[in-house]
């Protein structure tokens, strides 16, 4: 890793999972697992996707079938799209579109692979502090060309954007 370079988590595999990355650009690339061949200590790993320049992985997850993407963008617009939707392909391309992104949706802010029978909820936070939670089953599903629908809208609709989103299971929400 480079000096400025910081390991954030580190997931659990099966051996026969899929990997799925996910970037702000809306480009979404699934492999199978054994594509990732084991490195040193001293590598820095290998390509999982081929980045635009001023693109950058907003997700990656360890998956096995029967899940859904869900998605959000920083103008408050989501939405959940089957993974079935997304092929594989070979480790290290460029993926295939998540979502449609435009003036009105913004960058996506934040995506998530969930079971699609999850009861689980999903907090959006804004910028400027507004919070809404919302469970996840309400959340519609769409193909991976649309743009979603709003999710969150804003009480300072002008200068605001969706800062981050997390799931929290059901258990979790009523502590």
């Amino acid at each position: 890793m480079d000096k400025s370079d910081t390991l954030s988590w580190v997931k659990l595999t099966t051996g026969e999972d899929d990997i799925v990355l996910i970037t702000e650009e809306a480009k979404i690339i699934s492999f199978t697992e054994e594509q990732v061949r084991p490195t040193g200590r001293s590598s820095m790993g290998v390509r999982g996707i081929k980045l635009l320049s001023d693109d950058r992985v907003i997700s990656a997850d360890v998956t096995a079938s029967n899940a859904q993407i869900i998605v959000i963008a920083e103008n408050g617009l989501g939405k959940k799209t089957d993974l079935s939707e997304v092929r594989n392909q070979n480790r290290g391309g460029q993926g295939v579109r998540i979502a449609t992104l435009s003036a009105k949706t913004g960058r996506l802010v934040y995506a998530g692979v969930i079971p699609t029978d999850t009861k689980d909820n999903i907090i959006i936070t804004s910028e400027k502090g507004q919070v809404v939670k919302i469970p996840i089953k309400t959340v519609p599903k769409r193909t991976r060309n649309a743009q979603g629908v709003i999710l969150m809208r804003f009480s300072s609709r002008k200068d605001d954007k969706v800062a981050s989103a997390t799931c929290i299971s059901s258990d979790e929400a009523d502590e």
